[in-house]
């Protein structure tokens, strides 16, 4: 049965919507698959080992009623999220999520699900590794190629120690990947830790994400003056559920 005081977010890349409606996610960790299948609605849950982090709606930037309780997967392959971060870069949010499709879809590996949903993992670090310039070419990539590459041997070079890293230390520890900056590995720490606080909440995407919560606020263009905005609206001390909140809002308008 649907619970409506419940939403599940579906925004990271990894996430598809399968030919029944219902959206489905996967990841290959050391533990083997990790995976997860929400209702068409994201309400509900209906599948799935991976793990989640519970936020609690931020009152003050919602102006009707929605869900309460906000839950949102913790992306447990460091890889997968600096990769889809890179994609990310300087690009669109939708030719970034198609490029990361096609990525995945070309030469990533395909894994079957619950109801014979056939998913396309992001491709491994050996795989992005081995492919050839053209092959990026085709997949019009060739800009993303270098920094890619650059993170794979890095991650492969360090694994060991990255596993053992907080947040705070492993948020310098990418920075040290070259064509790695501080918004790629504020993104990247924030989808692996679900510490959303952590998130560069001043780019373009929560500031478009704040107008259609609060459409009637004014909020300021410039980014540094949103940041002190948001914090004054939301909380300073309520970030990872102000971020989790104003991407539910996002998804939902969205989908009306």
């Amino acid at each position: 049965m649907k619970d409506n005081s419940k939403y599940y977010l579906a925004d990271h890349y990894s996430w598809v919507k399968t030919e029944t409606g219902t959206f489905a996610c996967a990841h290959k960790t050391a533990d083997g698959l990790v995976y997860s299948v929400l209702s068409q609605d994201q309400h509900t849950l209906l599948e799935g080992n991976a793990p989640y982090t519970e936020f609690k709606k931020n009152d003050k930037l919602v102006d009707s009623p929605s869900a309460a309780h906000i839950y949102r997967m913790q992306c447990p392959n460091l890889w997968d999220c600096i990769g889809t971060n890179i994609i990310r870069q300087v690009i669109r949010a939708n030719q970034a999520k198609n490029m990361y499709r096609t990525f995945s879809k070309s030469i990533g590996e395909k894994v079957s699900l619950t109801g014979n949903v056939h998913y396309y993992l992001f491709p491994s670090l050996q795989r992005v590794l081995e492919v050839s310039d053209s092959a990026y070419q085709r997949m019009g990539m060739s800009f993303k190629k270098d920094a890619l590459r650059n993170a794979a041997r890095f991650i492969l070079e360090h694994a060991d120690r990255l596993e053992k890293i907080q947040a705070p230390d492993l948020l310098d520890e990418l920075m040290k990947i070259r064509r790695i900056g501080s918004w790629t590995a504020r993104a990247t720490v924030a989808d692996y830790t679900n510490e959303l606080a952590t998130y560069p909440y001043g780019d373009a995407a929560i500031r478009l994400y704040a107008r259609e919560a609060l459409p009637r606020h004014e909020w300021p263009k410039e980014e540094a003056a949103f940041i002190q905005e948001l914090h004054k609206v939301a909380g300073a001390e309520n970030m990872s559920s102000s971020i989790a909140t104003l991407i539910m809002i996002h998804e939902t308008r969205r989908d009306q």
